[in-house]
């Protein structure tokens, strides 16, 4: 997308949804103008209603494309992470988007509604994929490769379990961009019902606990209900002094649910040889 386009939509935006918005929106379809000429916004809906009730919200579609573009909105089943039930219910009995078919002139946008009807025996999490796909206007055919997707998520209030556990742990020499470092990995499990991101530190110290620095663990990545994912953290740190050395390992998570906190807590204990190559010596859970 050139930036001419990317001016222009901003204007757009910023008359529909206010400065600030629009600015954290046009950084948004960015990343998708160039996968499927037309953008979506949020690409990841996360939301909640207790069972019985409902919960609204919209989403935004633009055209990048140089003439007019029919979209369709294809919600579909997520089924394989939905931990609760053997045979989750039909996405179309509780998310419904309108409009669902919609044309839309070249550099605008549309706002599409959601409203999530939260079935009364609901429990943990209803997940959907939100595909919008760009049809031929004239033929009402589907183009192949302008499939977006959204993750929908919606979690049943009341009924969360919101548990997880670091299950390993490991560190070794490695390099990343060319740089020589240690790269801390924790495998994470989610034993609860709701998916999570987990938010983590690791703070290593020598065998005084003498602090020697901090790292951030990637954040991002959602951590499915059953489901284990490794998280790491690279140290570019070129030499350390032979000696015993711990690695505190902390992972919050619960922050997309506001009003949710937790937090798993391991270290990592390991030992550095004449070399500078570091070993695992033992694992302790705190």
């Amino acid at each position: 997308m050139n930036i001419d386009k990317l001016h222009a939509f901003k204007k757009v935006l910023q008359k529909t949804c206010g400065k600030v918005l629009a600015a954290e929106l046009v950084l948004a379809f960015t990343a998708c103008f160039a996968f499927a000429g037309i953008g979506v916004s949020p690409v990841v809906v996360e939301t909640k209603a207790r069972p019985g009730k409902t919960v609204t919200g919209t989403l935004i579609v633009l055209n990048t494309f140089s003439e007019k573009v029919l979209v369709e909105a294809q919600p579909e089943n997520w089924a394989e992470y939905q931990k609760e039930s053997a045979e989750p219910a039909k996405v179309e009995s509780w998310l419904d988007i309108r409009p669902k078919k919609f044309t839309i002139k070249p550099g605008k946008m549309k706002k599409i509604k959601y409203k999530v009807r939260m079935p009364e025996n609901a429990k943990g999490e209803m997940m959907a994929m939100i595909f919008f796909a760009s049809l031929n206007p004239g033929k009402q055919t589907l183009s192949i490769g302008t499939r977006f997707g959204v993750a929908f998520y919606a979690a049943v209030q009341g009924t969360e379990s919101l548990e997880g556990n670091v299950l390993d742990t490991a560190v070794a020499r490695s390099s990343q961009n060319g740089k020589t470092g240690i790269t801390f990995l924790a495998n994470l499990e989610n034993t609860g019902n709701v998916h999570f991101r987990p938010r983590g530190k690791i703070v290593i110290a020598d065998e005084k606990d003498n602090k020697i620095d901090e790292l951030e663990v990637q954040y991002g990545w959602p951590l499915f209900p059953g489901k284990k994912h490794l998280y790491n953290a690279f140290w570019e740190k070129v030499k350390l002094e032979k000696g015993a050395y711990h690695a505190d390992v902390v992972f919050n998570y619960g922050d997309i649910y506001q009003d949710v906190s937790k937090e798993i807590k391991k270290s990592i204990y390991f030992e550095v040889n004449d070399a500078g190559e570091p070993a695992i010596k033992t694992e302790v859970q705190r």
